[in-house]
């Protein structure tokens, strides 16, 4: 039984390597936000860690624990709008990035209340928790 285990250990060692060897790097840099991804990052001027997700038009889309209330610049290299929420599953006040448009950071945008009506200009740094694609 051990040596059937020890003949393993190469295997599973390799599964998990090809994993890892799929993740994106921790630092992306903004031209590799491919076409028709929303990719968003961790800090200002698209540093840090970030998640590259393609979504359908009207999927709401959690941003995770790694990088929910930490988003501090976004890339929209859709054809559709992105809407960040500050809540999950779209929820709370929100903010608008253009199709195939970016923020270099969330400072200083318009934030809109839950029912599109203006709420203010101001920070929504560090505040994403969800965004979804519209139009």
């Amino acid at each position: 039984m051990r040596s059937h285990l020890r003949a393993l250990i190469p295997v599973a060692a390799l599964a998990v390597g090809g994993v890892l060897l799929s993740t994106a790097p921790a630092n992306a840099a903004a031209s590799d936000c491919k076409a028709n991804y929303v990719c968003v990052f961790e800090h200002t001027s698209w540093d840090g860690r970030s998640i590259s997700q393609a979504v359908d038009s009207g999927t709401k889309w959690n941003i995770g624990s790694g990088l929910n209330d930490k988003t501090s610049s976004v890339i929209n290299n859709t054809d559709k709008t992105v809407i960040l929420y500050q809540d999950y599953n779209g929820g709370g006040l929100s903010t608008i990035i253009y199709p195939h448009s970016s923020r270099s950071d969330l400072y200083n945008v318009n934030i809109f209340n839950p029912d599109g009506s203006y709420h203010h200009t101001g920070t929504f740094n560090d505040r994403a928790s969800s965004f979804k694609l519209v139009g």
